[in-house]
């Protein structure tokens, strides 16, 4: 009998799906890997949307404040300056695009303000720089519905927080996120309302990809004797 289970057990087929109950911030990083990098029906789509929304031109306007009109502003204007040249390191077009695929991927977006910080409201940013979702810890505020703050994480020995002003909501951290049915502070990956299609995917090329390697042939074959 205990021969028979064993036999049953090794020929037993398991599926275990990839996409399953974590933090946020290794959520981000399972959805990046094998949502985004390993799947290429939820790349071209992500893509495709990150690619269009570069492409939209960004105008500005501005409402005196005594007539209350609204103008369009024509011309260089620092807040154009800032989104053409957002970083030492990103254009405009690569800010957008990195800004939208991390939402689609993990639900989150954290863009920071350099030289900003909580207290100081009029306080301009000098850059804008994309934090990396799955190093951001959104800090919970127990009694408010703003949240105290933000820690980034450089490495294991070295984290950075960045308060929030919990009456106003203002912080040198400007979080974008998508609706969440189950948490107020975090957005819903997108992904995981594909996560089981997602797996299915995979582990269909995988076995594919295996059956070719080996000649289309099984792996192996179960001999019975017959008693």
């Amino acid at each position: 009998k205990d021969r028979k289970n064993d036999i049953a057990r090794k020929s037993a087929s398991f599926f275990f799906p990839i996409f399953g109950a974590r933090g946020t911030q290794q959520d981000y990083q399972l959805y990046a890997r094998e949502g985004y990098c390993m799947n290429p029906v939820a790349y071209a789509c992500i893509n495709k949307v990150a690619t269009s929304a570069k492409s939209v031109e960004i105008l500005l306007y501005r409402k005196d404040k005594k007539t209350g009109k609204v103008a369009k502003v024509d011309g260089e204007h620092e807040l154009k300056q800032l989104l053409n040249r957002p970083n030492p390191t990103q254009s405009f077009n690569e800010f957008i695009s990195t800004l939208v695929s991390q939402k689609l991927i993990g639900g989150n977006a954290f863009i920071l303000g350099v030289g900003m910080d909580a207290a100081q409201q009029k306080k301009k940013p000098l850059e804008l720089m994309l934090l990396t979702p799955s190093a951001v810890k959104v800090i919970e505020n127990k009694v408010g519905i703003f949240p105290v703050g933000y820690e980034y994480r450089h490495s294991e020995s070295l984290t950075t927080k960045y308060s929030v002003n919990t009456i106003s909501g203002h912080s040198a951290v400007r979080h974008i996120k998508t609706f969440n049915p189950m948490s107020p502070w975090v957005g819903m990956p997108p992904l995981q309302a594909a996560a089981f299609s997602a797996d299915m995917f995979n582990e269909g090329q995988k076995w594919n990809t295996r059956l070719l390697m080996n000649d289309a042939r099984p792996s192996g074959a179960l001999m019975v004797k017959d008693e």
